[in-house]
């Protein structure tokens, strides 16, 4: 469901976009593309199959085409053309320093926790649902979502809060349902063995 960002963003910001780019807007393209290379890409094809029995929602997957296509084509305008990126000036800001180091923490929690998952799916003998452990894990029941949160604040900081920050904004508050549909079927499933874990549904200390 990412893989439309990735080619959104390609054809307007690579492609289309400004022929001269300024090193601000090619190290911010850059880490825009990298981020779908591994969403859009590479983590779809390495993650293990569904099982056939597996259903797809079609509405679902609609939406978040529409949430990904728009977050693709804000982010390319917003770098390409109308964010403050033209002077390379940007890149020896503390906003893009330490909105880069917030993203790439989150992006490096990202790549962890999925491998934590994927690793629990791919064990012999494994049973198919399992708690997950390790990493932010033990503090939260969502822990991947938590680390989206994480690199996506940190991308709006380091691309000073334009209008692709405001389709972060707006992808957060689809996670917060999610989480909480997640912890209550991890309630349900393992009972008493997960309540006795002690997380939080999404953010440590707040919720």
């Amino acid at each position: 469901m990412e893989l439309p960002c990735s080619v959104v963003f390609a054809y307007f910001f690579w492609y289309a976009g400004p022929k001269r780019k300024s090193k601000a807007q090619l190290v911010l393209g850059t880490m825009f593309s990298l981020h779908y290379a591994y969403r859009g890409w590479y983590y779809p094809f390495f993650n293990v199959r569904p099982s056939p029995n597996a259903s797809f929602d079609l509405p679902t997957a609609l939406a978040s085409w529409i949430v990904t296509v728009t977050h693709g084509y804000l982010n390319a305008k917003w770098i390409g053309v109308f964010g403050p990126f033209k002077s390379d000036s940007h890149l020896r800001s503390a906003t893009f320093w330490v909105g880069a180091a917030i993203y790439y923490t989150g992006f490096a929690l990202i790549v962890r926790h999925d491998s934590i998952m994927r690793a629990l799916r791919e064990a012999p003998n494994a049973p198919r649902y399992s708690i997950p452990r390790g990493w932010l894990w033990e503090y939260s029941a969502n822990a991947h979502y938590l680390s989206e949160l994480i690199a996506w604040f940190g991308w709006a900081t380091a691309t000073g809060f334009g209008p692709n920050a405001f389709v972060f904004f707006v992808s957060c508050f689809n996670l917060v349902p999610r989480a909480a549909t997640n912890f209550a079927w991890y309630e349900d499933k393992f009972g008493d063995e997960f309540r006795a874990l002690n997380r939080a549904v999404l953010v440590p200390g707040v919720w």
